[in-house]
């Protein structure tokens, strides 16, 4: 596999640490969301700690400019970067689970409270954030270096790992969230190319398509073998 820049986790938010985790365990409401839900987080005053299922997070707003900026997993926090950022101001930013979701919200202003009157946790908080970014930046490096094949099969490695099954050589089916539409904003690529380059892939056997299903294993994987980003 190659070398990430900035981090080795493209798109998938790391998971933050326990003092943060369980600040909102401690003082978040507990939510939940069905899949392909539309969270509009960018003009909410919230933020939210996951604690089952995937949330993915696009620039712009529902039907114009949606292009993938990072997907959470279990044990991460989002919305909650903005909520730090001076005065409070709306944000073209939505979120959609890519899974069915339990989460617990916190209010902004409370969240902001809390890192006031607890300095250490304020400098874990900022740690975890900068490692955000990171995994942002990295996604996006991504989407602009990789070509569709190889991006294809570093998002399905990242989906996988994120719902917690890491591909093996079994073979698993892509979420059913997850469409050819859905894929596409996540890895920045028309939906007909997309849709050629899944059939070409499944000639080359690194994947099954069996009825509106798709199927992968870590063969998948061969393909980023000897990538070269430079």
């Amino acid at each position: 596999m190659f070398k990430h820049v900035y981090s080795d986790s493209p798109w998938l938010i790391p998971q933050d640490c326990p003092e943060l985790v369980s600040l909102f365990m401690e003082k978040g409401k507990a939510v939940s969301f069905p899949s392909r839900r539309i969270l509009h987080f960018g003009d909410k005053r919230y933020a939210y700690l996951i604690e089952k299922g995937l949330v993915a997070t696009y620039a712009g707003s529902i039907g114009k400019f949606e292009r993938l900026i990072c997907i959470f997993q279990p044990g991460t926090v989002f919305g909650a970067e903005k909520s730090l950022k001076g005065e409070f101001s709306t944000k073209p930013l939505i979120a959609k689970t890519l899974l069915p979701v339990q989460a617990r919200m916190l209010d902004a202003a409370a969240f902001k409270s809390e890192l006031a009157t607890n300095p250490e946790l304020a400098l874990l908080a900022m740690r975890n954030f900068l490692a955000h970014d990171d995994a942002k930046v990295e996604g996006l490096l991504m989407n602009d270096l990789l070509t569709v094949p190889q991006r294809v099969a570093l998002m399905v490695d990242t989906l996988f790992k994120g719902a917690g099954h890491p591909l093996s050589e079994m073979k698993m089916r892509l979420p059913l969230a997850v469409t050819v539409t859905e894929f596409s904003r996540l890895i920045h690529c028309d939906r007909a190319v997309l849709s050629r380059t899944l059939k070409a892939m499944a000639g080359e056997g690194l994947l099954e398509i069996r009825g509106a299903g798709y199927f992968f294993d870590k063969t998948v994987l061969s393909i980023l073998e000897d990538v070269k980003l430079a």
